[in-house]
């Protein structure tokens, strides 16, 4: 039989997801060498990452506008629409002509490195996913995250969002790129990692896609989110008809042996470890036992199938899960959905077999940073490896977990920066004592800012995760967790952050009133939800933890104003960034505050020529734009009974910060000017319509606003042509 492995989008664009090469190192060593292996997530990016593309979806989203502009009302929805598809029209222009040079930037072994063409290579990615998504809307897609129209609560609403085509960019994908190259291989089974929740739409619909164009190709689901609902899949009597199998845990020796048992024609799957199936004639679901893998069995990872040379970085930073599960295993609120017994199966693979590992790899691919895709290392492991990297003059940078524990010294982040650590991911949760005891953290708040200055004077980066609203977590006690986190940011270099969400197999749903939980809803059949909705006897309540939460991303923001959630370097663009500068020179370039907006008079002389900002645009709508952005607040003859009515306007429109200035007639006959060869003067003394003191007055407040600039003003930009690949100022 020929298996073919797959990752799907959406995930990290910076570096290869590790199940993939994992999985299909594993069962080619144990005899199924023609195994396939491909990253559509990547492909993806790459597919719709093309000046090309964008100007495509441009004129998609144009047409769209004309079909509204020819509406006399719009709905509400159809107001957000229409607002989107002028963002997106306002910066078509300038992100496919510099789309290029941003992927060129964030490969470069030079330029990734400079902060700021890193920052605005980011933005311009962003704003090319943007008009993608609006060519989808309401689909929303970034480099951190996806967001499609239907949900992934339920059964009901993945089966939705599988057979909504039109806002699922990725149908359009499989068709160009997946389906062709699964058809061409000639695959009997194809398997499918989802490792995220913006994976799993994408994931069933590829499902869906080969089993109505490549109906004799099996299907087997895998990853960390499908085994977070298997569970709920037990309940269902007819779960994904497109799928076949589902690897609801460890997936190596599950799927060696699926792949065994099918092609020794065995009908009877139950020895089949970690499986949920159908059984023959009754097409009951069944579901097989749990097997813990040994890590020292496996191979090293292949990556030699993966295009590393696409991935959004200089260079590739390689994962290994050197460990798995969690020594600790005693946090209330943390759970592997199915099988919380796995959680307690902490495992290392020797140090020999990572070394030779680490060592294998750099030679294959020319690397020496490493990502060690892990729930948590050991504080031994960490000394032992880099006793070994040190004896075999082994030299690489690496990130890891690690647990906040009270051993962790000067001395020990001095060592473990000598062995290459250079950013550690470390799950602070709550700075409270009584809140950690109650979580069962096991961690001691009187050590807690000791540990994080230890890594900074060891010159190791920090990255910090934190939530509020654990059950009977109080606000008091949630901004004291806050508070730390915002007076140790010359310490810490990032931060992940949310509120207690409670998840199916955790402590807390096995025992809830030790926790503090009055009441948990009890799941519906169809319910695939990896969260559970519950209720406190004291402290917060979840919505009241989500409110917190959302008052807290604007202080965040404040002291991490480019390192949270949302960010590409809480991974290996942060551990790049800070194995080069340091975390010192890394809060400082990632903290420095952008320019002021120029305010007053103009600057320089007016003989100065005058255009408008780069993603600013003159429009002529047939809705009143200005009014949509409000909100429709003024409740007039243009806004009643939930819909907008025709109003011919113009607007200034600047794409950049998704803000309008509505133009009087002679205002509109002043800005049509504009158009960067003429002067301020110039364009004053032509005029007729205003004074010259009315007209200077406009273009400050113009200037002032970001509408305009001088072209003295205009960066040094450099674009790489789609056909020779040169530079050009």
């Amino acid at each position: 039989m020929r298996l073919a492995l797959v990752n799907v989008p959406q995930g990290d664009p910076t570096q290869v997801y590790l199940s993939v090469p994992k999985l299909v190192s594993y069962v080619r060593s144990k005899g199924f060498e023609d195994t396939l292996a491909r990253d559509l997530n990547i492909d993806a990016y790459v597919y719709f990452l093309r000046a090309g593309r964008i100007e495509t979806a441009c004129r998609r989203i144009r047409a769209r506008l004309t079909e509204l502009d020819m509406q006399p009302v719009l709905s509400k929805e159809e107001a957000r629409e229409y607002r989107a598809i002028v963002a997106s029209h306002a910066i078509v222009e300038h992100t496919a002509a510099h789309v290029a040079g941003a992927l060129e930037t964030l490969r470069s072994k030079e330029l990734f490195y400079d902060f700021d063409r890193y920052s605005t290579a980011i933005a311009v990615l962003n704003d090319a996913l943007r008009i993608i998504s609006t060519e989808f809307y309401p689909c929303s897609w970034s480099l951190f995250d996806l967001a499609l129209p239907n949900g992934t609560e339920t059964f009901r609403e993945l089966m939705a969002g599988v057979e909504d085509l039109d806002h699922n960019p990725f149908v359009e994908f499989f068709d160009a790129v997946g389906l062709p190259w699964l058809e061409k291989s000639g695959v009997d089974m194809l398997g499918i990692s989802i490792t995220y929740a913006t994976q799993i739409i994408p994931g069933l619909t590829l499902a869906k896609l080969v089993k109505e164009r490549l109906p004799g190709v099996r299907v087997a689901l895998g990853g960390g989110v499908i085994g977070g609902i298997a569970r709920d899949l037990l309940q269902l009597e007819d779960w994904f008809p497109f799928v076949d199998y589902v690897v609801y845990s460890e997936g190596e020796t599950a799927l060696y042996e699926l792949m065994r048992a099918l092609e020794e024609g065995r009908e009877d799957l139950s020895d089949v470890p970690n499986l949920i199936f159908r059984e023959p004639g009754t097409g009951c679901s069944k579901k097989t036992d749990l097997r813990i893998e040994d890590l020292n069995q496996h191979p090293t990872p292949q990556f030699g199938d993966m295009p590393l040379g696409d991935y959004l970085s200089p260079k590739p930073v390689l994962m290994l899960d050197v460990t798995r599960g969690c020594y600790w295993g005693k946090c209330a609120f943390c759970s592997y959905g199915i099988s919380p017994e796995t959680l307690m199966a902490y495992r290392e693979r020797s140090i020999e077999k990572t070394l030779g590992d680490i060592q294998h790899l750099m030679q294959a691919h020319g690397t020496d940073t490493f990502m060690f895709s892990v729930d948590v290392l050991s504080l031994s492991f960490v000394r032992k490896l880099g006793e070994a990297l040190r004896e075999s003059d082994t030299r690489i940078h690496w990130m890891g977990d690690l647990r906040l524990e009270t051993k962790i010294d000067d001395a020990f982040c001095a060592q473990a920066y000598d062995s290459g650590c250079r950013f550690v991911s470390a799950g602070l949760e709550s700075s409270v004592q009584r809140v950690m005891d109650h979580m069962e953290k096991g961690t001691d708040e009187r050590h807690l800012t000791r540990i994080l200055r230890s890594f900074r004077a060891a010159n190791i980066g920090v990255n910090t995760q934190f939530f509020f609203g654990f059950p009977t977590e109080t606000p008091e006690e949630a901004r004291q967790t806050l508070d730390l986190v915002l007076a140790e940011n010359d310490s810490i270099s990032t931060v992940g952050f949310g509120h207690f969400r409670l998840n199916p197999g955790s402590a807390v749903e096995r025992d809830p009133e030790k926790y503090g939980v009055q009441e948990i809803q009890v799941s519906e059949p169809g319910n695939v939800s990896r969260y559970l909705p519950y209720t406190a006897e004291s402290g917060m309540s979840s919505d009241e933890a989500a409110e917190f939460f959302s008052a807290a991303r604007e202080k965040v923001a404040r002291a991490y104003p480019v390192t949270s959630n949302a960010s590409l370097l809480i991974g290996a663009h942060g551990l790049l960034h800070l194995a080069r500068l340091g975390p010192g020179e890394f809060n400082r370039v990632t903290r420095a505050t952008s320019a002021p907006e120029p305010a007053g008079a103009v600057p320089a002389a007016h003989d100065a020529q005058v255009e408008l900002g780069p993603k600013t645009l003159l429009l002529r709508l047939s809705y009143d734009l200005f009014d949509m952005i409000a909100g429709g607040k003024g409740e007039d003859e243009r806004f009643s009974d939930g819909a907008y009515a025709h109003r011919p306007t113009t607007v200034l429109y600047d794409g950049e910060r998704q803000r309008c200035c509505r133009l009087s007639a002679r205002m509109t006959g002043l800005v049509e000017q504009v158009d960067g060869t003429a002067t301020m003067n110039e364009i004053i003394r032509r005029q007729q319509s205003y004074t010259d003191g009315a007209a200077r007055r406009i273009f400050r407040r113009f200037h002032r606003e970001g509408f305009v600039r001088l072209r003295a003003e205009r960066p040094e930009v450099h674009v790489v042509t789609r056909e020779t690949g040169e530079r050009n100022a």
